[in-house]
């Protein structure tokens, strides 16, 4: 089987063939064990095609053997901040059983790439379970591996937040009464310096990097993101100076055919740290994400940064698993340099 012919090709959502196939492929994606193991509601499935749609910065690669769907990937187009460029988020990358070790995931992969690079990203992201070795080893094969700043830190993991139809009650921290957030107006001088001013103090925080952001950078940043209709951000004061910022970026969960918020930065000063910050800057966003009709909150954080994880965990994130023996969820990378 490994010399059958694969066709790759651009989902149209509005072409009845490929609609049927996403469907069909879809499915079976979420009746697999690292898909969850339980098929999609019937609901999902009748409105996942035309959702998609609807949402500009979504677009789905269909492969096809003997005419037969044979695999999906479904992406969303993100930002780097810290690049100033947008990157494509692999939401779902599915093989039928049938059709794996036949190169369908490799073309498939390739084709993403190529739109990619078309759209000006500067790299692929994805998230992966830690037990998904036969995807792992894809991954790798591709150019992909683990995000990682620094060893000590370990790994990126992949955490999420689902949104009850009523708001859990959040603990607040002691001095947070003196915490305002703002949502950012990106065409406001003001608010575009205290952007860049945390973008960059982050980037210098080892958790961040440790390295200073390029000047070239931190001068286009605001107005890029001022150009991404799915971009916002939230900045925190104390007693008006620059205290934390969250970078957010709107996504899309294809399982529950909703929008969902991805938390792309989240950082305090380290002076206003245990000030309950970054509690309000989360409250803020998840405020704004059931504006939209988000389903969850999701972000990456390194295994290693244990305050920002029980901080997370506080306000209600856990680590994305769906089923211990296959563990959590990783978050991987595939920087794309010139060719």
């Amino acid at each position: 089987m490994a010399n059958l012919s694969v066709d790759v090709v651009t989902a149209d959502y509005r072409n009845p063939e490929h609609a049927r196939a996403l469907e069909l492929t879809l499915n079976w994606h979420a009746k697999d064990p690292c898909g969850g193991g339980a098929p999609l509601d019937q609901s999902i499935l009748d409105k996942i095609v035309g959702e998609l749609a609807q949402v500009p910065y979504a677009f789905s690669v269909l492969a096809f053997v003997d005419e037969k769907p044979a695999g999906l990937v479904n992406c969303f187009l993100g930002f780097s901040t810290f690049a100033a460029k947008p990157l494509v988020n692999i939401h779902d990358c599915f093989v039928m059983p049938e059709f794996r070790r036949c190169g369908v995931v490799n073309k498939m992969l390739l084709h993403v790439e190529a739109i990619a690079r078309e759209r000006g990203c500067c790299k692929l992201v994805l998230e992966v379970l830690a037990g998904n070795l036969p995807a792992k080893g894809a991954y790798l094969k591709f150019g992909f591996a683990g995000y990682e700043l620094d060893p000590a830190l370990g790994g990126a993991e992949f955490w999420q937040k689902k949104l009850a139809l009523v708001p859990e009650v959040v603990s607040v921290g002691a001095t947070e009464d003196d915490v305002t957030t703002a949502h950012v107006d990106y065409l406001d001088a003001e608010s575009g310096q205290s952007l860049k001013l945390m973008l960059g103090r982050y980037a210098e925080d080892p958790c961040g990097g440790g390295e200073p952001l390029n000047q070239t950078i931190l001068d286009t940043v605001v107005g890029e993101l001022a150009q991404v209709p799915y971009a916002f951000s939230i900045l925190a004061f104390v007693d008006g100076k620059p205290a934390g910022l969250v970078n957010c970026f709107l996504g899309f969960s294809t399982f529950a055919a909703k929008p969902l918020v991805n938390i792309h930065d989240c950082f305090v000063m380290p002076e206003f740290r245990r000030h309950g910050v970054g509690n309000k800057m989360l409250l803020h966003v998840e405020a704004i994400a059931r504006e939209r009709g988000c389903c969850k909150l999701v972000l990456e954080v390194l295994a290693g940064n244990l305050p920002a994880k029980g901080a997370y965990l506080k306000f209600g994130f856990a680590g994305y698993e769906l089923d211990p023996a296959l563990g959590g969820a990783e978050f991987w990378q595939k920087k794309l340099k010139p060719l």
